[in-house]
């Protein structure tokens, strides 16, 4: 997916939106197994499909700015050490934008703020979120996921050549792992070897 997808992808959601309306859609944050180790980090599928980032937190926010769609990301602003050692995606800034094709890129320490400073300056406006499982807002926002749903419904050209792609590495993962399957092999030594040949047949995961 390039650029454009992204933003087309936003613009045909905001435009199922009620008019003077606000998007939020928020990354999944790490989740520590232990307060040094992560959980397997898996980014959320509506902040994947509307920005194409997959780097753990952060908030894409979309609405009205001079008559047309303006969107801003914002991210977490990391260290030079976070950078050298992450074990995750540490997409800067400037590739985040490339990417994504949003309007601007703000640091995520400035998010809370800012989307109080909107609300209170546009108290007619309606605000819809969409959140990963498990996390939450203070904000009342309603329910943004009914509307993704409804634009994710219809494939693109693109999208059903990679849902085909992905259909094959499965197929093609599926007959030779289980080729390998006998008495006294672990699941967990079948899991790796199927991610193993699906990663080595082109996929990204």
């Amino acid at each position: 997916m390039i650029a454009k997808d992204f933003i087309d992808r936003r613009l045909k959601l905001y435009n199922i939106l009620p008019k003077r309306s606000i998007a939020v859609v928020y990354a999944r944050d790490i989740l520590q197994r232990s307060p040094t180790i992560p959980y397997r980090f898996n980014q959320f599928s509506d902040y994947l499909y509307l920005t194409g980032q997959d780097r753990p937190s952060g908030a894409l926010v979309m609405y009205t700015k001079n008559n047309s769609l303006f969107c801003s990301l914002f991210l977490p602003k990391l260290t030079e050490e976070e950078e050298k050692w992450s074990v995750l995606s540490t997409t800067k800034f400037d590739d985040a934008l490339k990417t994504s094709g949003v309007n601007s890129i703000l640091p995520l320490s400035e998010f809370s703020r800012w989307i109080s400073d909107y609300i209170s300056q546009n108290p007619t406006h309606t605000i819809f979120a969409s959140l990963p499982p498990h996390q939450s807002s203070k904000h009342p926002f309603r329910l943004l996921s009914p509307y993704i749903d409804r634009i994710r419904i219809i494939k693109s050209a693109k999208e059903i050549q990679f849902m085909k792609k992905a259909s094959d590495i499965t197929q093609k993962a599926l007959s030779k792992v289980l080729n390998t399957v006998k008495p006294g092999i672990f699941e967990r030594q079948i899991a790796a070897r199927f991610e193993d040949t699906c990663i080595n047949l082109g996929a990204t995961g």
